[in-house]
């Protein structure tokens, strides 16, 4: 028997939802069991309907996508979110995956992509597409100050998540 990744639609933006269910509804082992059209009833859905990832817009009508990430984990531990925006700020992919995000994907990625991002995801993997990962690296990778690191000559210490994603990256995400 297929595996059927039970999927819940999170975003603001009715006809993006349509289309994105629409498509994802035509691929074999997805299963859509949900939508919701702004951060409480994402946080309402995935409680309830236990998805195995939730494609979360970063934009929500009335709270920050980032913010819902600490009650979805708290709530539906299994699920896993794949961050869905049109922002490509490297800053927002670090929020992101530090908040508990499992992929951060730019809503311009082709479907073929997209698939392979929620089938990774599912399957417990952290995806970040190669050109936002390489420029988030470079950003990164350096000492920065912002994020409350402290240099040693000329290395940047990590927290342990740091650490776990950049490991994560590195196997070959």
């Amino acid at each position: 028997m297929d595996v059927q990744i039970r999927i819940v639609i999170a975003g603001d933006h009715g006809l993006f939802r349509e289309m994105l269910r629409l498509a994802l509804r035509k691929e074999k082992g997805i299963k859509i069991v949900g939508e919701a059209d702004n951060g409480s009833q994402a946080i309402e859905a995935i409680s309830n309907l236990k998805p195995d990832v939730a494609l979360l817009e970063i934009g929500l009508s009335d709270m920050d996508g980032i913010g819902v990430l600490p009650t979805i984990r708290e709530k539906s531990l299994k699920t896993k979110v794949l961050m869905l925006t049109t922002d490509n700020d490297e800053t927002m992919i670090f929020k992101a995956l530090k908040a508990g995000a499992k992929g951060y994907v730019s809503k311009d990625v082709n479907f073929c992509d997209l698939i392979k991002a929620i089938q990774s995801v599912h399957q417990g993997e952290l995806w970040v597409e190669r050109k936002k990962m390489a420029r988030f690296f470079d950003r990164e990778a350096v000492f920065n100050p912002g994020r409350g690191g402290r240099p040693t000559g000329n290395k940047a210490i990590l927290t342990p998540r740091e650490k776990e994603i950049l490991s994560i990256l590195v196997s070959g995400c």
